[in-house]
């Protein structure tokens, strides 16, 4: 359920140009208005509900040159809730290669809106954004071994509303870490066994579940003026910025439910932000349908790349 000062949250930030912004809570839900629109395209709506239809997401599978991806296979978002309104971005595969070694692919492309877009130049061309699949121990600094190991998807974007500055952040598989609170209020030696001190929350957990937390930032001298007023609108490391929950198998049409939370919610980190994390959920739910989110197979395509 979406809080009552939604309205209220949003108020002092504005809009990025071009389209509507997000609400706190999206869901992704199979198309069953057609006798193919299930094979052509998804509804993404405002709330939990399939009922208020935000966006039109039209499934990509690269038979053809159709769109910015090309051959890439992937998803589009289009911008209004036809097949008719432009692309508003996309997120799809690296590159097009044989499904043998496609199944190891580590990076995907995600196309976004540039930064400046303006009313006069609505065509400019995407900007390219890659996610990242790891894995990654939740070992704590100063112990031997690995651990226990759960896959990431890193990416980095501009947050802010008025002062832009890029920073990375991750999707944690939640299901992978452990769900007792760490004692240590989740301040552990990197964001994501940070994750593992909020895996017990107040949310529901039905069904498979991962987290974005912002990864650390890199200890650099810079202008105390300018770093520490962009510092102000970024969340502490550890906060948990949103929760992506894939629903059951018993559920035949709802796919996801994307929350936004803490500096997520109140829209201080810009609404170009808030697309990267809808766009890199739909981009989740797409590898985890070709069974490509798995802790083994994205090993072994570190193993191939010899990372």
């Amino acid at each position: 359920m979406e809080p009552a000062n939604h309205a209220l949250l949003r108020k002092e930030h504005v809009a990025f140009y071009g389209y509507t912004p997000f609400p706190p809570v999206t869901s992704l839900h199979s198309n069953f208005s057609g006798l193919t629109t299930a094979f052509r395209s998804l509804r993404l709506c405002s709330g939990a509900s399939r009922d208020d239809l935000l966006y039109l997401v039209d499934i990509h599978y690269g038979y053809t040159p159709r769109g910015p991806l090309n051959f890439h296979p992937g998803l589009y978002v289009r911008n209004g809730v036809t097949n008719k309104e432009p692309v508003l971005a996309a997120a799809g595969d690296e590159t097009r290669l044989p499904v043998w070694i496609s199944t190891f692919s580590l990076e995907s492309v995600i196309l976004l809106p540039p930064v400046d877009l303006e009313a006069k130049n609505p065509t400019r061309d995407l900007v390219e954004e890659i996610l990242r699949a790891s894995t990654t121990s939740t070992a704590a600094a100063g112990t031997e071994g690995n651990g226990a190991r759960h896959v990431t998807f890193r990416f980095a974007i501009e947050v802010g509303v008025k002062m832009r500055e890029r920073e990375e952040f991750e999707w944690v598989d939640a299901n992978g870490l452990a769900t007792t609170t760490n004692e240590n209020g989740g301040s552990g030696s990197s964001s994501a066994s940070a994750a593992a001190g909020f895996a017990d929350t107040d949310t529901p957990t039905k069904g498979h579940r991962f987290v974005l937390l912002r990864c650390p930032r890199p200890t650099t001298i810079s202008s105390p003026s300018s770093s520490a007023e962009a510092a102000d609108d970024l969340p502490e490391q550890g906060e948990i910025l949103a929760e992506l929950v894939f629903a059951n198998v018993i559920d035949l049409t709802r796919i996801f439910t994307l929350e936004l939370k803490g500096a997520g919610l109140t829209g201080e980190l810009g609404d170009r932000w808030t697309l990267m994390v809808v766009m890199t959920a739909l981009r989740i739910y797409w590898l985890r349908t070709y069974g490509k989110t798995g802790k083994a197979v994205i090993w072994a395509g570190e193993k191939v790349r010899g990372l």
